[in-house]
């Protein structure tokens, strides 16, 4: 039998972890409803990386006992945070707290073990290698193991912990820009989804292009997002520059704002939904018991959905 790393991790009791190596640091606390990143105001995380992680910590096994001293550590990159020279030779320290912020134990990252593929590198310089496990010890020992996991997902940046999922735009009705230019803006709309987009307060001249707008009835239908502001740095975000405003069949607005774009292609943002849910569905004259039942239900799921949206 495969000895573990921890015989006894103490999974269901962790309520926090702190990442901490040479560069940074990074605390995940479990909130009332789900995990959240403390370095982005209690925003929540993606939880399944999470759970993923424990599972992962309880279940390591040792693949082979490292015999090394302690003057070794540096080799290994298993040396504290603080005393590391440089942020190679410093160890990833995973701290598990319980919810009244006591440690429960720790596990310390090192080095990435490489195998050699026992073939040429395609790229040159020497043998291919690839990523097979990973120095590791515990914080109450000073017993070093290789494992077979390389923990690669163990991040101190708090923008890969956040949970991404963002709004999507559905059914589009009308959906507006407006700018400093007041005289470039515009606003697209339609009678029904089945239609196109007609431009709204057209000049006698103006003509369509409808290969171009086609696309605006999926606008806003995949946004992604990088990280969050908060606090501070939030207030300092400008974001009026540009606004959309999207009015959809389900009687759902949305107001975007964005600011300047970086150099990264990326930009700040805002959003404001509100809705108008319906309360009740219309019976229709002739609906039997069954069908009624039936439509009730689809109505009730229907607007579940749109309010959890």
């Amino acid at each position: 039998e495969k000895k573990k790393v921890f015989s006894d991790f103490p999974i269901n009791d962790v309520a926090k972890i702190v990442i901490k190596e040479k560069k940074g640091s990074v605390t995940l606390s479990k909130g009332a409803n789900s995990w959240e990143v403390s370095e982005r105001g209690g925003y929540a995380a993606n939880s399944e990386p999470i759970f993923a992680l424990l599972r992962k910590v309880w279940d390591v096994t040792v693949v082979q006992p490292i015999s090394i001293g302690r003057s070794q550590y540096g080799r290994l990159n298993l040396v504290t945070p603080d005393e590391a020279g440089t942020p190679e030779e410093s160890a990833v320290i995973l701290t598990f707290q319980d919810k009244d912020g006591k440690d429960l134990t720790s596990l310390w990252l090192g080095k990435v073990y490489e195998r050699s593929e026992g073939r040429p590198d395609p790229f040159g310089g020497g043998m291919a290698k690839s990523e097979a496990g990973r120095y590791v010890k515990r914080g109450d020992s000073n017993a070093v193991y290789l494992v077979s996991e390389t923990f690669a997902e163990v991040k101190t940046e708090a923008a890969e912990w956040i949970d991404k999922t963002f709004f999507k735009v559905e059914k589009i009705k009308s959906i507006e820009i407006v700018t400093a230019q007041k005289g470039d803006d515009w606003k697209l709309e339609r009678a029904s989804e089945s239609e196109d987009f007609t431009l709204a307060n057209a000049a006698g001249e103006e003509k369509l292009d409808q290969a171009k707008v086609s696309s605006m009835k999926n606008a806003f239908s995949n946004t992604e997002m990088e990280d969050v502001f908060t606090a501070a740095e939030a207030k300092e975000q400008k974001t009026g520059v540009t606004s959309f405003k999207v009015v959809t069949f389900d009687d759902f607005n949305y107001e975007i704002a964005v600011g300047e774009k970086n150099d990264l292609n990326e930009l700040p943002m805002t959003l404001k939904v509100t809705g108008k849910l319906p309360e009740k569905r219309k019976v229709g004259e002739e609906e039997s018991e069954e069908e009624k039942k039936k439509l009730d239900a689809e109505f009730e799921a229907e607007a579940s959905l749109m309010k959890k949206k």
